[in-house]
């Protein structure tokens, strides 16, 4: 706004070879912290090394690319096929300061069939090898893949069937599993079967709209379409067969403002005219106060400023909008007040951190204690006593005690954590899809329980049948903004999930009884937590395994911005049809689109799911795998959205913000908010968030 000043405002540096327009360096916050990336190009204009902000460009946070040529010798020569194809990506040098550590990066070769389609991609390093083949069919689709390797438990290889009429996928199988999906004629899906045998059934309306979702666990969801109260065809009512009704009212944009839940809950929310929401509050029948409220503010960037609820907090960024200062003081009457200091290395992990603490009455701390230092290793690492990797860089153990081993895919096998372990068997798409739960005893392991996983025709895991045969569901519709998430227990209690506007803290309310739990994310999960207690079915993440976490460490090419437009119509243009099905509906109301028969041609919707493992099992640590599968629906929508803008020609560095800002959304609204353990799967998703913020620029920018 003229004549007042700036706030908030960062600055971001590209500098270009002007000989050939390619970016060569783009630096953050140039004034100050200087973090710069770097990329350099072949005679072709290739990129051929890049680096992060750590880097020198001769170290193991360097990557080295080198193409298929059609002459000439070498290990990526003589295939005139492939030429200008990448063959292979490595480090620039081994590791260093790995603290005994294996010191070897990965070294990715590719090769392809004649049409570019990756068929074969082979991993090594440090005396390990993985191989993952992938076959097509005449029309280019994926039928089949397998994995080979010799670090981690073997993963059968699955086989991928497509419908004659529609040509959507029918059935992904193992050699001991399936996974099958029935459509009607409209192309909708309307029936599904897990690996486990479990179904999901869906009824639509004329309208192609969702009416019923019936599941074997057993329940019904039952949705209905008030079109007198709400004429634009939003769900104003879903009606759960055991936990009850719930209810939406919305404002003029489609966001919801009031909701009555089951147990006699009314939810108000106020939303910032960006659709965030800024207030919540629930308020049982009969009382005009609230018995909960909450309120968040953030900055510009999208970072959470201050908030109100369980916990108040104020937090500062850095200018690269990285949290450097949080003062909390506990809303739970005991006035108990905290500071929290952070520093960064340049690629953005935590160097150190420190906290103070006191008392709001007697007097909150004004500076923090003495701080706790962290070792990397050049490739990014965290290295400190009790930090330990395999050959292919997965976390084994950390200092908290808890020892993670994988599957050949990087999907976690095992985690122990004193005298308790958990086990998972994997499905056909490579979910979790059973455990074993066990306990030692006197140095012999013995079973305390075993779950079966089941997830609907979303990937969605909405019931677990634990060894007793007793169901735990999570109630998961199709509603855009359902706040209150039902969970139902194995006895048939109904508790209902209130979070906080900001998400970061949530009241678990059981109706029945009037009990309360509360859950705050505000100190996260402390150092010295009994991890073994977490142990029960979904990946456990101590504090010391968050910080294996690195969300700058690797380098991916520069890209050039270009001018961009928006529009949101689904029926005008491409770039507002886009816009559509990107900001203004709902994650599920774009997965039917997406399946729909007549969808628009002249849109890309092709995804290739939760890709880009290279990166994001670097920046989420041993769960990647398992995440990957719970967050398709909000990674096929983040393709859709970088495809499309690329196809568009609408590449600016606001605009892939803004896509991978409702990536976060999807992930933590749609995915994480109806789990049992919420917090940990939100923590993932700020780890595939950072993946695509900080790595995604080579496949939003890339010109081809």
């Amino acid at each position: 706004v003229p004549g007042y000043p700036e706030s908030g405002a960062r600055t971001t540096r590209t500098a270009y070879d002007w000989s050939t327009g390619l970016p060569l360096s783009r630096t953050e916050a140039p004034d100050s912290l200087a973090l710069s990336r770097t990329t350099t190009y072949n005679a072709a204009g290739q990129p051929v090394l890049a680096t992060t902000p750590a880097s020198d460009g001769q170290d193991a946070s360097a990557t080295v690319t080198a193409y298929w040529t059609a002459g000439g010798t070498g290990d990526c020569s003589g295939r005139p096929e492939w030429a200008d194809l990448v063959c292979r990506t490595s480090p620039a040098a081994k590791i260093t300061g790995a603290n005994g550590n294996p010191d070897e990066g990965l070294t990715t070769t590719t090769e392809y069939n004649r049409h570019g389609q990756t068929t074969r991609t082979t991993e090594t390093g440090n005396g390990t090898t993985r191989v993952t083949e992938t076959g097509y069919d005449d029309a280019g689709r994926v039928t089949r893949t397998a994995i080979t390797g010799d670090a981690g438990a073997a993963v059968e290889e699955n086989t991928t069937g497509y419908d004659r009429e529609n040509g959507r996928v029918v059935a992904v199988s193992t050699a001991d599993a399936t996974l099958t999906s029935a459509y009607d004629a409209l192309g909708r899906l309307v029936g599904y079967t897990d690996a486990n045998g479990a179904t999901t059934a869906t009824a639509y309306d004329a309208l192609n709209r969702v009416v019923t979702t019936t599941s074997s666990a057993p329940y019904t969801l039952t949705y209905t379409y008030d079109t007198a109260a709400e004429p634009r065809g939003l769900a104003t009512k879903v009606t759960d067969s055991v936990a009850g009704e719930f209810t939406s009212v919305y404002d003029a944009d489609g966001q919801t403002v009031r909701q009555t839940l089951p147990g006699g809950v009314t939810m108000r929310q106020t939303n910032a005219p960006n659709g965030e929401a800024v207030a919540r509050s629930y308020t049982l029948d009969g009382q005009e106060e609230p018995f909960f409220s909450s309120a968040a503010t953030t900055t510009v960037h999208g970072e959470l400023a201050e908030r109100t609820g369980l916990t108040v907090a104020d937090n500062a960024y850095d200018a690269a909008g990285r949290l450097v200062r949080s003062a909390t003081t506990a809303q739970d009457g005991s006035a108990d007040c905290a500071l929290y200091s952070y520093t960064y290395n340049a690629n953005g992990s935590r160097k150190s951190q420190a906290a103070g603490t006191g008392n709001a009455e007697t007097g909150c701390p004004s500076a923090t204690g003495t701080p706790t230092e962290h070792v990397y290793d050049s490739a990014g690492r965290i290295v400190d006593d009790g930090y330990r990797y395999d050959g292919r860089g997965r976390l084994v153990s950390s200092p908290d005690g808890l020892s993670s081993e994988y599957f050949a895919n990087d999907t976690t096998r095992r985690q122990t954590a004193d005298d308790r372990r958990q086990t998972w068997t994997l499905d056909p798409a490579g979910r979790k899809r059973g455990v074993l739960i066990e306990t030692n005893t006197a140095g012999a392991w013995a079973q305390t329980d075993a779950e079966q996983f089941h997830y609907d025709e979303n990937d969605q895991l909405v019931w677990v049948r634990n060894g007793s045969g007793g169901v735990t569901r999570t109630l998961v519709t199709d509603v855009d903004d359902l706040n209150g998430i039902a969970a139902i227990g194995d006895d048939g209690s109904v508790t209902i999930e209130l979070n906080e506007a900001s998400d970061e803290g949530q009241i678990q309310y059981t109706p029945g009884t009037g009990d309360v739990l509360v859950q705050d994310s505000a100190a996260g999960q402390p150092a010295g937590a009994d991890l073994a207690a977490l142990i029960g079915g979904e990946d456990v993440t101590g504090a010391a395994g968050a910080l294996a976490r690195c969300l700058g460490c690797v380098a991916s090419p520069l890209a050039s911005p270009m001018r961009a437009a928006a529009r949101y119509s689904p029926k005008g243009s491409a770039k507002s049809a886009t816009d559509y099905w990107l900001f203004t509906r709902g994650l599920w109301a774009f997965r039917d689109e997406k399946r729909r028969k007549g969808r628009r041609g002249d849109l890309v919707w092709s995804d290739d799911g939760c890709s880009a493992p290279w990166y994001s099992h670097i920046v989420i640590g041993p769960s990647v795998g398992y995440y990957s599968g719970q967050f398709y629906w909000p990674c096929a929508r983040h393709d859709f959205g970088y495809r499309n803008y690329r196809k568009q020609n609408r590449r600016t560095r606001a605009n892939k913000d803004k896509i991978d800002n409702r990536f976060r959304y999807d992930m933590k609204k749609r995915i994480c908010e109806p789990k049992a353990v919420e917090f940990v799967c939100k923590g993932a998703a700020d780890g595939f968030y950072y993946a695509v913020k900080k790595g995604g620029d080579s496949s939003f920018f890339k010109k081809w």
